[in-house]
């Protein structure tokens, strides 16, 4: 490798692990708490194990993506905007996305 290509290997380190410490350094909050018109960030899957990851990143939950709660109400399921699709998701899954709040 050149000096050039290592110089800018570490750059692009140097920032995706600063951008990271940025978004964890706000409060993060589980997707389940939040009321409906609330627009967050995901930060992180807290799954219990790696299908229930799956299975978040499979409805289009990754690190980064923007989510819009469209409903909360009690004993329902939370409605959700992901991108330009809709998804329902219990509370029990939904308390293993941590969030931060947009607006």
């Amino acid at each position: 490798m050149r000096v050039s290509q290592l110089l800018w290997a570490t750059f692009i380190k140097t920032t995706q692990s600063i951008r990271e410490k940025i978004m964890l350094s706000n409060q993060s909050i589980a997707l389940s708490e939040l009321k409906a018109n609330s627009m967050v960030r995901v930060i992180r899957l807290c799954g219990s194990d790696a299908s229930v990851n799956q299975k978040l990143q499979d409805l289009g939950f990754f690190r980064g993506t923007v989510v819009k709660v469209l409903g909360n109400d009690a004993g329902m399921p939370m409605l959700l905007a992901i991108g330009d699709g809709r998804a329902a998701l219990s509370k029990e899954l939904a308390a293993q996305v941590k969030v931060n709040i947009i607006s």
